[in-house]
Protein backbone atom coordinates (compact mmCIF):
# COMPACT_ATOMS: atom_id res chain seq x y z
CA UNK A 1 0.00 0.00 0.00
CA UNK A 2 1.52 3.76 -0.93
CA UNK A 3 1.95 5.20 2.17
CA UNK A 4 0.15 8.29 3.06
CA UNK A 5 -0.43 8.22 6.87
CA UNK A 6 1.57 11.92 6.84
CA UNK A 7 0.71 13.27 3.23
CA UNK A 8 -2.82 14.36 1.27
CA UNK A 9 -4.73 12.29 -0.82
CA UNK A 10 -7.98 12.78 -3.11
CA UNK A 11 -10.87 10.58 -3.72
CA UNK A 12 -12.27 10.05 -7.02
CA UNK A 13 -16.04 9.82 -6.69
CA UNK A 14 -18.30 10.86 -4.54
CA UNK A 15 -21.24 8.23 -4.04
CA UNK A 16 -21.47 5.17 -2.26
CA UNK A 17 -18.66 3.41 -3.32
CA UNK A 18 -16.91 6.54 -2.29
CA UNK A 19 -17.96 6.18 1.22
CA UNK A 20 -17.33 2.61 1.42
CA UNK A 21 -13.44 3.47 0.31
CA UNK A 22 -13.15 6.28 2.93
CA UNK A 23 -14.58 4.15 5.64
CA UNK A 24 -11.81 1.38 4.80
CA UNK A 25 -9.17 4.42 4.92
CA UNK A 26 -10.11 5.34 8.17
CA UNK A 27 -10.37 1.90 9.17
CA UNK A 28 -6.66 1.65 7.75
CA UNK A 29 -5.98 4.12 10.31
CA UNK A 30 -5.71 6.78 6.87
CA UNK A 31 -6.66 10.78 7.05
CA UNK A 32 -9.95 11.86 5.50
CA UNK A 33 -8.60 12.64 1.71
CA UNK A 34 -8.36 16.15 0.80
CA UNK A 35 -11.47 16.11 -1.08
CA UNK A 36 -13.70 14.33 -3.39
CA UNK A 37 -13.07 14.64 -7.12
CA UNK A 38 -15.87 14.28 -9.67
CA UNK A 39 -16.54 15.43 -13.80
CA UNK A 40 -17.32 18.48 -14.49
CA UNK A 41 -20.63 17.11 -16.20
CA UNK A 42 -21.58 14.72 -13.48
CA UNK A 43 -24.50 15.92 -11.55
CA UNK A 44 -23.96 17.86 -8.05
CA UNK A 45 -23.51 15.25 -5.70
CA UNK A 46 -24.44 15.14 -1.73
CA UNK A 47 -21.81 16.18 -0.53
CA UNK A 48 -19.79 13.77 2.22
CA UNK A 49 -19.60 15.51 5.92
CA UNK A 50 -16.46 17.13 6.28
CA UNK A 51 -15.15 16.51 2.46
CA UNK A 52 -15.20 18.93 0.13
CA UNK A 53 -16.82 18.04 -3.51
CA UNK A 54 -13.99 20.09 -6.47
CA UNK A 55 -14.21 18.67 -9.96
CA UNK A 56 -11.59 16.97 -11.23
CA UNK A 57 -9.56 19.29 -13.62
CA UNK A 58 -9.46 21.54 -10.77
CA UNK A 59 -6.67 19.29 -8.91
CA UNK A 60 -5.19 17.97 -11.79
CA UNK A 61 -3.62 20.85 -12.94
CA UNK A 62 -1.74 21.04 -9.58
CA UNK A 63 1.31 19.46 -9.01
CA UNK A 64 0.51 15.39 -9.27
CA UNK A 65 -0.38 14.00 -6.25
CA UNK A 66 -2.30 10.68 -4.39
CA UNK A 67 -5.58 9.55 -5.49
CA UNK A 68 -7.96 6.85 -4.86
CA UNK A 69 -10.68 5.85 -7.50
CA UNK A 70 -13.56 5.27 -6.07
CA UNK A 71 -16.15 4.90 -8.54
CA UNK A 72 -18.36 1.77 -9.16
CA UNK A 73 -19.01 2.02 -12.62
CA UNK A 74 -16.06 0.29 -14.31
CA UNK A 75 -15.80 2.11 -17.83
CA UNK A 76 -15.79 5.40 -15.98
CA UNK A 77 -13.43 4.40 -12.76
CA UNK A 78 -10.73 2.80 -15.67
CA UNK A 79 -11.43 6.80 -17.35
CA UNK A 80 -10.48 8.88 -14.62
CA UNK A 81 -7.92 6.47 -13.18
CA UNK A 82 -5.73 6.60 -16.84
CA UNK A 83 -6.86 10.07 -17.06
CA UNK A 84 -5.07 10.69 -13.59
CA UNK A 85 -1.91 8.37 -13.89
CA UNK A 86 -0.95 10.32 -17.33
CA UNK A 87 -0.86 13.45 -15.33
CA UNK A 88 1.71 11.33 -13.13
CA UNK A 89 -0.72 10.90 -9.97
CA UNK A 90 -0.25 7.27 -7.92
CA UNK A 91 -3.11 5.55 -7.34
CA UNK A 92 -3.08 3.69 -3.38
CA UNK A 93 -4.86 0.64 -2.62
CA UNK A 94 -6.53 0.15 -0.32
CA UNK A 95 -7.10 -2.89 2.06
CA UNK A 96 -10.11 -3.09 5.47
CA UNK A 97 -8.33 -4.44 8.04
CA UNK A 98 -11.32 -6.61 8.56
CA UNK A 99 -10.87 -7.99 5.06
CA UNK A 100 -7.90 -11.26 5.35
CA UNK A 101 -5.70 -11.56 2.68
CA UNK A 102 -3.38 -14.00 2.57
CA UNK A 103 0.69 -13.36 2.24
CA UNK A 104 1.89 -13.58 -1.25
CA UNK A 105 -1.80 -12.31 -2.78
CA UNK A 106 -0.71 -9.78 -5.84
CA UNK A 107 -3.00 -6.72 -5.17
CA UNK A 108 -2.52 -4.09 -8.13
CA UNK A 109 -3.09 0.05 -7.76
CA UNK A 110 -6.06 1.08 -7.47
CA UNK A 111 -7.56 -1.43 -5.61
CA UNK A 112 -9.78 -1.85 -2.65
CA UNK A 113 -10.51 -4.46 -0.63
CA UNK A 114 -13.26 -4.49 1.56
CA UNK A 115 -14.85 -5.43 5.08
CA UNK A 116 -15.02 -8.94 5.45
CA UNK A 117 -13.77 -9.79 2.04
CA UNK A 118 -11.61 -13.34 2.34
CA UNK A 119 -8.50 -13.25 -0.21
CA UNK A 120 -6.98 -16.46 -0.61
CA UNK A 121 -3.52 -17.94 -1.54
CA UNK A 122 -2.25 -17.30 -4.56
CA UNK A 123 -4.72 -14.87 -5.80
CA UNK A 124 -3.77 -12.02 -8.40
CA UNK A 125 -5.56 -8.72 -8.42
CA UNK A 126 -5.51 -6.38 -11.60
CA UNK A 127 -5.57 -2.36 -11.57
CA UNK A 128 -8.60 -0.73 -9.94
CA UNK A 129 -10.41 -3.76 -8.71
CA UNK A 130 -13.21 -3.75 -6.16
CA UNK A 131 -13.59 -6.45 -3.79
CA UNK A 132 -16.31 -5.85 -2.40
CA UNK A 133 -17.96 -6.44 1.51
CA UNK A 134 -17.48 -10.33 2.18
CA UNK A 135 -16.46 -11.34 -1.12
CA UNK A 136 -14.85 -14.32 -1.52
CA UNK A 137 -11.99 -15.12 -3.68
CA UNK A 138 -10.12 -18.57 -3.14
CA UNK A 139 -6.77 -19.68 -3.93
CA UNK A 140 -5.53 -18.92 -7.52
CA UNK A 141 -8.21 -17.35 -8.93
CA UNK A 142 -7.21 -14.07 -11.20
CA UNK A 143 -8.99 -11.37 -11.40
CA UNK A 144 -8.23 -8.71 -14.72
CA UNK A 145 -8.24 -4.25 -14.45
CA UNK A 146 -11.38 -2.60 -13.03
CA UNK A 147 -13.45 -5.77 -12.39
CA UNK A 148 -15.78 -5.16 -9.56
CA UNK A 149 -16.91 -8.19 -7.35
CA UNK A 150 -19.94 -7.07 -6.10
CA UNK A 151 -20.51 -8.21 -2.35
CA UNK A 152 -20.99 -11.71 -0.96
CA UNK A 153 -19.98 -13.02 -4.19
CA UNK A 154 -17.61 -16.10 -4.18
CA UNK A 155 -14.92 -17.11 -6.63
CA UNK A 156 -14.08 -20.79 -6.22
CA UNK A 157 -10.56 -21.92 -7.02
CA UNK A 158 -8.71 -21.74 -10.32
CA UNK A 159 -11.52 -19.74 -11.82
CA UNK A 160 -10.85 -16.12 -13.45
CA UNK A 161 -12.68 -13.17 -14.26
CA UNK A 162 -11.09 -10.46 -17.52
CA UNK A 163 -11.06 -6.94 -17.48
CA UNK A 164 -13.96 -4.77 -16.82
CA UNK A 165 -16.17 -7.61 -15.91
CA UNK A 166 -19.39 -7.20 -12.77
CA UNK A 167 -19.77 -10.37 -11.19
CA UNK A 168 -23.11 -9.31 -9.33
CA UNK A 169 -23.91 -9.94 -5.65
CA UNK A 170 -24.38 -13.00 -4.17
CA UNK A 171 -22.84 -14.60 -7.28
CA UNK A 172 -20.87 -17.80 -7.21
CA UNK A 173 -18.16 -18.92 -9.74
CA UNK A 174 -17.52 -22.51 -9.94
CA UNK A 175 -13.78 -24.16 -10.20
CA UNK A 176 -12.19 -23.09 -12.94
CA UNK A 177 -14.75 -21.24 -14.86
CA UNK A 178 -13.76 -18.03 -16.89
CA UNK A 179 -15.62 -15.13 -17.13
CA UNK A 180 -14.43 -12.58 -20.33
CA UNK A 181 -13.63 -9.10 -20.54
CA UNK A 182 -16.63 -6.55 -20.59
CA UNK A 183 -18.86 -9.29 -19.43
CA UNK A 184 -21.72 -8.64 -16.65
CA UNK A 185 -22.66 -11.47 -14.37
CA UNK A 186 -26.00 -10.68 -12.98
CA UNK A 187 -26.67 -10.78 -8.65
CA UNK A 188 -27.35 -14.56 -7.71
CA UNK A 189 -26.13 -16.08 -10.66
CA UNK A 190 -23.96 -19.74 -10.07
CA UNK A 191 -21.59 -19.83 -13.57
CA UNK A 192 -21.04 -23.54 -14.17
CA UNK A 193 -19.30 -22.77 -17.13
CA UNK A 194 -17.41 -20.40 -19.40
CA UNK A 195 -18.54 -16.74 -20.12
CA UNK A 196 -17.48 -15.32 -23.37
CA UNK A 197 -16.46 -11.57 -24.11
CA UNK A 198 -18.97 -8.87 -24.03
CA UNK A 199 -21.71 -11.25 -22.52
CA UNK A 200 -24.76 -10.54 -20.33
CA UNK A 201 -25.75 -13.91 -18.24
CA UNK A 202 -27.67 -14.33 -15.24
CA UNK A 203 -29.65 -17.24 -13.47
CA UNK A 204 -29.34 -20.36 -11.29
CA UNK A 205 -27.22 -21.81 -13.61
CA UNK A 206 -26.21 -18.74 -15.43
CA UNK A 207 -27.52 -18.34 -19.35
CA UNK A 208 -27.35 -15.42 -21.47
CA UNK A 209 -29.62 -12.41 -21.69
CA UNK A 210 -31.35 -11.77 -24.78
Amino acid sequence: MTPVKSRKWFLLGAGGQARMVIAAARAAGLPNPEACLVDEDVPQHDPIPGIPLLTADSVTERAAGIFFPAIGDNAARRRLTESFVERGWQPLTLCHPRALVEKGVRVGAGTVIAMGAIVQSGVCLGQGVIVNTGAIIEHDVVIGDYSHIAPGSILLGESSVGENVLIGAGTRLLPRVRVESDSVVGAGSVVLEDIPAGSRFAGVPARALA
